[in-house]
Order: structure tokens, then sequence, then C-alpha cells
């Protein structure tokens, strides 16, 4: 189960003023991620989504680390993904799908320069 948590928030607003680049990658389908983290950091003042450079959802793990599938944007509209795949990442979008090799070419980030938070 999943408590809310009072100092998350500020931890990962920290680490954005420090430069890092935040980028959520779960197995958990959207509407799910959307009511958890929704949630967890509840009161904190923005939505979880403006804490991420990159959300990505129902990332099908452990492929998205070996395979090479592209992304595809979640429609918040209809609550399904589109069909186009895309190459391009937008801060406060929401992906589905990809892989490690993707976002690595969608963003150029190495090592340090990413701090990955998931499941």
């Amino acid at each position: 189960f999943v408590l809310p948590s009072p100092h998350l928030q500020e931890t990962l607003l920290h680490l954005k003023q420090t430069g890092r680049k935040l980028f959520l990658c779960t197995n958990s389908d959207y509407k799910y991620s959307n009511c958890t983290l929704s949630y967890a950091l509840r009161g904190g003042g923005s939505s979880w989504r403006d804490l991420f450079d990159v959300i990505i959802c129902s990332a099908h793990k452990p492929d998205f680390y070996s395979l090479k599938r592209p992304f595809r944007k979640w429609n918040m509209y209809n609550d399904t993904p589109s069909a186009a795949t895309v190459g391009r990442l937008e801060p406060g979008a929401v992906y589905v799908q990809g892989s490690a090799h993707a976002l690595k070419r969608a963003t150029g980030w190495l090592g340090r320069e990413g701090l990955y938070l998931g499941d």
C-alpha cells in the first residue's frame, strides 16, 4: 500500500534544483500511476507530473532495458496511447512503452545526468 510522503516532493524539487534530470519509469499504467502519485504527493501544491522531466508508464520492464521500442504519447483526453510513435519527449507529457535506448536517444542523458525513480 502507499502512504503520503511529506518529504518526497521537497526531495524531488531539491534534486531538480541541483541540475538532476528526473524520470519515472513504471510498469504500472497511467491511471494507476496517477492515482498513486497524486495520493502520495498530496498537499504539495503542484502536480506530480511537474516533478519529472520524463514520465514513462506501461514500460514493460525488464524488456524496456533490452528491446529497442519507440515511445507512444499517452492521450489524457481519451485515456489511450497515440497510434504514432514519438522521438522527442516533452516535459509534463506521459509516455508508454519505449525503451532505454529510445530514452537515451531522445534525451542524450548519460549516467549521472538522470535519476531513475520507478518500481
